[in-house]
């Protein structure tokens, strides 16, 4: 029988129990990683961790952010490639325990996007819908992305791209292009400026800078969870991407280039470098962190580019589950998009 607690902090030997239990879950991702946790708790959001246990097994667990809405006692929650689980039936239970735990906590909402691939994805979408979940309007993550094989030889990995993606990484090697990865703070700073600058010419709202730096602080800046590789052009950082790796396999996450320069093809030797150094430390698969087919795409839609770009190194698609939302209560649910949509637009005019 399975017997399920909700904790707000992990013993060393709990977070040892989680981490064995990821270990031995293809499903697994580093976003359900206590480290994970330990990040957020430094920007203002409170993890909360769920584990259901037989015999004092770990069968499931469910790493939660928790957001609480000013001036009220309700929060929205949020499990980013969660939860983790072994095998459908005890996710079904899983879900049962999880809604109960989520009212008890005084939920509005939750998001839940468990990294769980088709084909087999489907009986998945379908217990979060019999649960009363339904497919978000809004994704935070892809649910489709191209993934690289890592296990061949670098000339054999090089070979199996596009020739002018191969072209691209040879061109900014001869226009005197240089990539370093990321080790001092100044270099955090340098690519979150980047970042801002990219942002702000698209009319978008920037990452929240406390975030990324808990992230660097955590996993980057001494590469135990990921790095950062930044491209470099007369010596002045101009283009960055944040890789994170988990057990074998290693995701682009976040990227940022300067428009300075529209005839230096910078995104091609970042995702290069990018890959051998993953291939050095173990990892056998490389995720492009997300992937829209152009047959899904308008043709003025900007997103044509990404996808033509990402195209270039591999033909590898892979679809996964798609996110849902469980919304509570509709009301407060959305009150609180209102309110963020407004923040994100203050946050975008003012940064």
């Amino acid at each position: 029988m399975l017997r399920y607690s909700l904790k707000s902090t992990l013993t060393k030997e709990e977070q040892y129990k989680w981490r064995a239990f990821l270990e031995s879950q293809p499903t697994a991702h580093p976003f359900q990683d206590v480290a994970s946790g330990e990040i957020w708790s430094k920007t203002g959001r409170q993890p909360l961790y769920l584990w259901g246990s037989d015999d004092g097994a770990l069968k499931i667990v469910a790493l939660l952010s928790r957001r609480e809405i000013p001036l009220t006692r309700r929060s929205t929650f949020i499990i980013p490639r969660g939860p983790v689980f072994s095998d459908i039936g005890v996710f079904i239970k899983g879900l049962e325990a999880l809604i109960g735990l989520l009212k008890s906590q005084g939920a509005i909402s939750c998001k839940v996007n468990p990294y769980w691939k088709f084909p087999g994805g489907e009986k998945v979408e379908e217990v979060l819908q019999e649960a009363g979940f339904r497919p978000s309007n809004e994704e935070s993550f892809h649910s489709s992305t191209l993934q690289i094989d890592l296990q061949p030889s670098l000339e054999d990995i090089f070979s199996t791209f596009r020739q002018t993606t191969r072209h691209g990484i040879a061109k900014f090697q001869k226009m005197g292009g240089e990539i370093h990865f990321g080790q001092k703070d100044e270099d955090f700073q340098a690519f979150y400026d980047i970042h801002k600058a990219m942002c702000k010419g698209k009319g978008l709202p920037p990452l929240y800078f406390r975030s990324l730096r808990a992230l660097w602080e955590t996993w980057l800046q001494d590469r135990s969870g990921g790095a950062l590789v930044l491209a470099s052009y007369h010596g002045k950082p101009v283009a960055g991407a944040i890789i994170l790796k988990f057990k074998k396999q290693a995701w682009y996450t976040w990227g940022a280039s300067i428009r300075k320069f529209p005839k230096l093809p910078l995104g091609h030797s970042l995702q290069w470098q990018a890959m051998q150094w993953a291939k050095s430390v173990g990892c056998e698969i490389y995720d492009l962190g997300g992937w829209i087919s152009l047959d899904e795409l308008p043709p003025n839609d900007p997103k044509r580019g990404a996808s033509i770009f990402k195209g270039g190194f591999s033909k590898k698609r892979v679809d996964f589950v798609r996110e849902h939302d469980l919304v509570l209560s509709p009301r407060l649910h959305w009150l609180f998009l209102k309110a963020r949509a407004w923040r994100n637009e203050v946050r975008r005019r003012i940064l």
